[in-house]
C-alpha cells in the first residue's frame, strides 16, 4: 500500500505548481509579449518606362491590326504610368506591378474579374513589343452572342520615331493610385 500512497504524493506534488524535488524549473513569465510577426514586404519600386519621345503604335487583337494615336512623351513615365497610357486604370484597384525576368519585363494587373499578364519584350529607347493575355473569371456574352472562346491577346508594338519638337509642356504624369482602404 505504501507504493501507493508514494505515488499520489508524487502526482499532487507535481500538480500543485510547488518546484518538485531537485533542481529548479524556470517557470513561463506570463507576461512575456509574443514577438510581432515580420513586417508586410513593401512592393518593389515600379520601374522606368519609355524614354521621352514621339513614339508610334500598332495594336492587333483578335487577329485584327490597327495603327493607334501616337504619343508624345516629354517625360520618361513610370512602366504603371505608361501601361495607364494603353489601358484605362481603374482607382478601386492596385496599380500593375512590373519586375524584370531576365530580358524580358513581366507584368501583372488585376482588377475585379480581369486578370491581365503583360510582358515586355525589345528596348524601351527605341522600340519594343508588349503582349497582353486578358483573362476574367465572369467574361462578358461575345459580340456575336456565342460562347466567349477564353482569354483575349492583344499584341501593342512601340516604336519610338523621334524627339518631341513643338509641344506644348503635358500635365504632370498621374502616379499610380493606391488601393482603397479595405
Amino acid at each position: 500500500m505504501k507504493p501507493l500512497v508514494l505515488v499520489a504524493a508524487l502526482a499532487l506534488a507535481a500538480c500543485s505548481g510547488e518546484p518538485p524535488d531537485g533542481p529548479e524549473v524556470a517557470a513561463v513569465d506570463e507576461d512575456v509579449v509574443p514577438a510581432a510577426p515580420p513586417p508586410t514586404p513593401a512592393p518593389p519600386p515600379d520601374m522606368p518606362g519609355p524614354v521621352a519621345g514621339r513614339w508610334a503604335f500598332t495594336e492587333s487583337a483578335d487577329g485584327q491590326t490597327a495603327p493607334r494615336e501616337g504619343q508624345c512623351l516629354l517625360h520618361r513615365p513610370t512602366l504603371s504610368q505608361a501601361y495607364g497610357f494603353y489601358r484605362p486604370l481603374s482607382p478601386q484597384c492596385p496599380p500593375p506591378t512590373f519586375r524584370q525576368e531576365g530580358a524580358s519585363i513581366v507584368g501583372v494587373y488585376a482588377c475585379g474579374n480581369d486578370r491581365t499578364e503583360i510582358t515586355i519584350t525589345g528596348n524601351l529607347a527605341s522600340a519594343y513589343t508588349m503582349t497582353e493575355v486578358i483573362s476574367s473569371s465572369n467574361p462578358p456574352p461575345s459580340p456575336s452572342g456565342g460562347p466567349v472562346s477564353g482569354p483575349t491577346t492583344i499584341i501593342t508594338i512601340a516604336t519610338r520615331t523621334g524627339e518631341c519638337s513643338g509641344q506644348p509642356e503635358p500635365p504632370p504624369l498621374p502616379e499610380p493610385s493606391e488601393p482603397p482602404p479595405q
